[in-house]
């Protein structure tokens, strides 16, 4: 060991120690083995903002230079995503038990009037979950209440239901068993030959036909209509994503980082060491937080990043090219989404017309036969005349 180092330990030894120094510096918290935890602790206490600076400060090499920020990808709408599970409510911490009177100190606890607010204030946060949680179950007792009171109405009333029931059901099965009776009865009474029969017939299958091309085409358009629609969503998704990063760039970027500076400013002018010193050191760390580089998933895409991370990220070359991406992706995702809107406008209009033409052709059935019998004289006298077949039955 050199004499400089010896006497650098001996100096620090007997050197005054700060309250802060006290207190063992804090360690990061273990990263947890996804494959034995899979599933987030809703209970567990939220981490600090990456952004934030460890306190006390370390003092650490400065960071090195990023290479140029790409923008966040795009991911389009999920559409089979599923909420997830509910968390259990998580446990509150059990209030510390009241003091009681002993012979040295007869008149009980005499809490200072900071530590009574700070308990006041937590039975408040108890008090207000409570009042949270329980606000469902009362809309659910209400709800419970006014379901009892139809089901006993429906309850009371069911006798006379049955019984309105039963008298329904056997008219409807009256009237069938005439109806079956009416049909043969009043069909042997015709006096039509096969021909006309068969001409009838051929009437009826030419409108049910024609009823059945446009429900189908009406359901081929409904789905075109969908997935136009499907389309539409997502070019509007990639628009919206598109239109934040150049707005961020345009204008949100440089106005954040104004905002930024003035508040160093402001911090800066507060930190006099003359005066008291946490307060001074408190001020300090707010400036090392806000001057911090920030880490995770597209630091440099954050609204909220710091002058760290904009001197990391955005130096003009970088931004340059950065905008440059963000107004062409820009310009493309909106003249789709236009696209996108005028497919879905037209798609939607033609199965409109579409299944307004199939209800009308359906609610017209039987104006249509008639009209298909008398059009092709079905109760002619005699069959129609085939070509090069002479007069035969049709």
């Amino acid at each position: 060991m050199s004499e400089s180092q010896s006497r650098q330990d001996h100096s620090s030894e007997h050197s005054p120690k700060s309250p802060c120094d006290s207190k063992p510096d804090p360690k990061p918290d273990p990263q947890p083995d996804p494959k034995l935890d899979p599933k987030p602790d809703p209970c567990a206490d939220p981490k600090p903002d990456d952004c934030r600076p460890p306190c006390p400060a370390v003092e650490d090499c400065p960071p090195k230079k990023r290479p140029c920020p790409c923008p966040p990808g795009f991911q389009p709408p999920d559409w089979c995503e599923e909420l997830p599970p509910m968390p259990e409510d998580c446990a509150e911490p059990e209030p510390e038990p009241e003091r009681t009177p002993t012979p040295d100190d007869p008149c009980g606890p005499s809490p200072k009037p900071t530590e009574q607010l700070a308990r006041l204030k937590a039975r408040l946060v108890t008090s207000q979950k409570v009042l949270r949680d329980l606000e469902p179950r009362k809309l659910e007792a209400e709800d419970l209440e006014a379901r009892i009171k139809n089901l006993q109405d429906r309850v009371d009333q069911q006798t006379t239901k049955d019984s309105d029931y039963k008298a329904f059901y056997r008219a409807t099965e009256v009237a069938r068993s005439e109806i079956e009776c009416f049909i043969p009865t009043v069909r042997c009474q015709l006096e039509l030959k096969d021909f006309q029969k068969k001409c009838v017939c051929a009437a009826i299958d030419r409108v049910d036909t024609r009823i059945a091309k446009a429900k189908r085409e009406a359901a081929k358009v409904e789905i075109r209509a969908r997935w136009a629609d499907r389309h539409h969503k997502e070019a509007a998704a990639r628009l919206k994503w598109a239109k934040t990063n150049f707005e961020f760039l345009e204008k949100g970027l440089q106005e954040r980082i104004e905002i930024v500076r003035k508040e160093l400013g402001e911090l800066k002018g507060l930190v006099d060491p003359n005066k008291d010193q946490c307060i001074a050191y408190f001020y300090l760390y707010e400036l090392d937080r806000l001057i911090q580089t920030c880490n995770g998933t597209d630091p440099c895409w954050r609204p909220d990043l710091g002058v760290g991370t904009f001197i990391d990220c955005w130096d003009p070359e970088c931004y340059a090219q950065a905008h440059n991406r963000a107004l062409a992706a820009f310009n493309d995702a909106e003249a789709d989404e236009k696209i996108k809107a005028s497919e879905l406008k037209q798609a939607n209009d033609l199965a409109t017309t579409l299944r307004t033409a199939a209800e009308t052709a359906e609610k017209n059935r039987r104006a249509d036969i008639l009209a298909e019998i008398a059009a092709h004289d079905c109760c002619a006298k005699c069959p129609p005349v085939k070509e090069g077949a002479g007069r035969e039955a049709r």
